[in-house]
């Protein structure tokens, strides 16, 4: 019998400890060149109750200040170590995302859901941190026109979803038909101009200007920005060996983005996983 603690812990010391790797370069860099920088998501969860990794997690969440991560993608980033690999649409435009994605190139992990099992690397994905309108209307229809633009980007790359993965029954509808009208969005939008769009709208409105504060494109939109004094001036916490900057109220962030914590059960844990190790071939 498959030992479920076991299998869901395989590999996953050596994901995290690349990534940490990544996560630590990133670091010298920001703080070299005085960018402003959050832990975000899973990462203030992890750093707040384990000063580490949430044991069962296998990524690190990081968004720049919208005028720091510009300076970052523009050129900083070339002071990277060499087996650290940048994707940015800015640099490839088949690359499907609007953020910053960084991928140590030293061992190769495959998606858990993935049935065709595409090779990729252990990374951090860095999103922009921005700001919103001052009015609630305005606000609201700056949401939809960000929501718009999303499902048309989401279309394009339809036929790239991995309907393999847990989703919502209203999700999976709509996965589906996006699949089936995703040809024709393909014919009349280009992807790299509704990134573009995406971040001139973003970028439009400055951290220290607005009332709200975020990270639009992750995984709950607009759920993702936060009122302003939840960022604050940012506070120390630690992870691992260092010291990293997040959210000043770590309580109003946990409770506004998650509705508070609990450690997963060793069954859902397993479940959550995202990344398993690939064996590279051995050169004989």
């Amino acid at each position: 019998m498959v030992n479920l603690r076991e299998n869901m812990y395989s590999g996953l010391d050596q994901i995290q400890n690349k990534e940490f790797d990544v996560f630590n370069a990133l670091l010298s860099i920001f703080n070299k060149h005085d960018l402003h920088y959050f832990v975000t998501g899973g990462t203030v969860l992890g750093a707040n109750f384990y000063q580490n990794f949430i044991p069962y997690d296998d990524d690190i969440d990081v968004a720049l200040v919208r005028e720091d991560y510009n300076k970052f993608i523009q050129t900083l980033y070339r002071e990277l170590p060499s087996e650290y690999r940048v994707q940015h649409y800015s640099l490839d435009s088949s690359f499907k995302y609007t953020i910053i994605r960084v991928e140590n190139t030293s061992i190769d992990i495959v998606e858990v859901s993935d049935p065709k099992q595409k090779v990729s690397h252990p990374c951090i994905d860095i999103a922009p941190l921005d700001g919103t309108p001052n009015g609630k209307l305005q606000r609201r229809f700056f949401y939809l026109r960000l929501l718009l633009l999303r499902g048309l980007l989401t279309g394009c790359y339809a036929d790239s979803i991995n309907m393999n993965k847990d989703r919502s029954i209203k999700d999976k509808i709509l996965i589906k038909m996006l699949k089936v009208s995703g040809k024709v969005i393909r014919l009349v939008f280009n992807p790299t101009k509704i990134k573009k769009r995406i971040d001139r709208i973003l970028s439009k409105y400055k951290f220290d200007d607005s009332p709200f504060i975020g990270t639009y494109m992750g995984a709950y939109r607009d759920k993702e920005m936060l009122p302003k004094y939840v960022w604050g001036n940012g506070k120390h916490y630690s992870f691992r060996n260092l010291q990293v900057t997040g959210p000043e109220d770590t309580d109003a962030y946990i409770k506004l983005l998650y509705g508070g914590f609990r450690e997963l059960t060793d069954d859902e844990a397993f479940k959550a996983r995202h990344y398993i190790i690939k064996e590279r071939a051995k050169i004989k």
